[in-house]
């Protein structure tokens, strides 16, 4: 294959994973990198494309050999951030994002991609400084303004978080990004069904949308306050990775026994049984919760059109 007519394959592959047939597209890729296995083009969009797949250690494969056959490339090095960022190496991850921006520093999605990584570790400070850059090099992209909006909901800032979902709406009403920003903005102004119908709209048009699944669950836990403090709790451990998670049950439970021999001793038997009581099943709820929440979440999905490899 000529450079030519390995463009246009990648171009029809680009054209299958954006209509949602990703493994399809990735089959195009892997009929060209037979032919030409180390063009860098083929390379950083198969790991794009398995990156929207969700396989982690496909995508990290193809980036690595991409960036490896066109290292000054920025894409190469954003797609292996991503991947990598996929696969749970965050220091990694943040190492390419850096390489990306150095390398073309106009670029938005290079701002973006990175913001949106620095907005999921929680240093926030410095995403919005990096977010902020992504929007005035692309004013008009709404996935950069969802983005922002999600960061100022996170924030508590309200009013700019719906100014900024609006704008996307209004720029691309069938936006995925665009629509679960709007719904969480109105979902933390007390506006549930607007939240609702915003979430299944993004499903319908992605039914594997993570962030949309996630808006889903939030709504489900308003509704529930038993199922939300499950929620709340699960949101907060997921901060925690591996070893640290269950450092910090530990801590809590250690936590909990020293309260219960100090403290708590000092309180009438009834007071004891109840809080232990409590304690206890709080517990249990931690077990049983996610087949309930799922089954609370699936009814929900079935309003949406699902597709086979969901």
């Amino acid at each position: 294959m000529d450079m030519d007519e390995i463009n246009i394959a990648i171009d029809a592959a680009n054209a299958l994973s954006a209509a949602g047939n990703h493994d399809g597209a990735a089959s195009r890729i892997k009929d060209i990198l037979r032919e030409a296995p180390d063009d860098a083009h083929a390379l950083g969009t198969l790991g794009a494309i398995n990156i929207r797949r969700g396989h982690a250690d496909e995508a990290v494969s193809a980036a690595e050999a991409a960036v490896a056959s066109a290292p000054d490339w920025e894409f190469a090095h954003r797609t292996l951030a991503l991947a990598y960022q996929l696969k749970g190496k965050p220091e990694l991850a943040e190492k390419h994002f850096k390489a990306a921006i150095e390398l073309y520093p106009d670029g938005e999605y290079n701002h973006y991609a990175y913001g949106a990584f620095l907005m999921n570790r929680n240093r926030r400070k410095e995403a919005r400084a990096y977010l902020d850059e992504a929007l005035s090099l692309a004013p008009d992209e709404p996935s950069i303004l969802a983005t922002c909006a999600e960061l100022a909901t996170i924030e508590g800032r309200l009013d700019e978080a719906s100014r900024f979902a609006d704008d996307a709406m209004h720029l691309a009403p069938d936006n995925t990004s665009a629509l679960v920003a709007k719904g969480t903005v109105a979902l933390r102004q007390g506006r549930v069904q607007e939240a609702m119908d915003h979430a299944l709209w993004a499903l319908r048009h992605d039914a594997s949308n993570v962030a949309a699944i996630n808006l889903l669950c939030q709504i489900k836990s308003r509704k529930n306050p038993i199922m939300g403090l499950w929620w709340r709790w699960a949101m907060w451990i997921q901060r925690f990775a591996g070893w640290k998670a269950w450092a910090v049950v530990l801590l809590i439970y250690f936590t909990f026994q020293l309260f219960r021999a100090t403290l708590l001793a000092m309180f009438p038997a009834i007071v004891q049984s109840l809080v232990v009581a409590a304690a206890v099943g709080f517990a249990i709820l931690t077990w049983i919760a996610p087949a309930i929440f799922r089954h609370m979440v699936g009814r929900e999905l079935k309003k949406v059109s699902l597709r086979p490899d969901f």
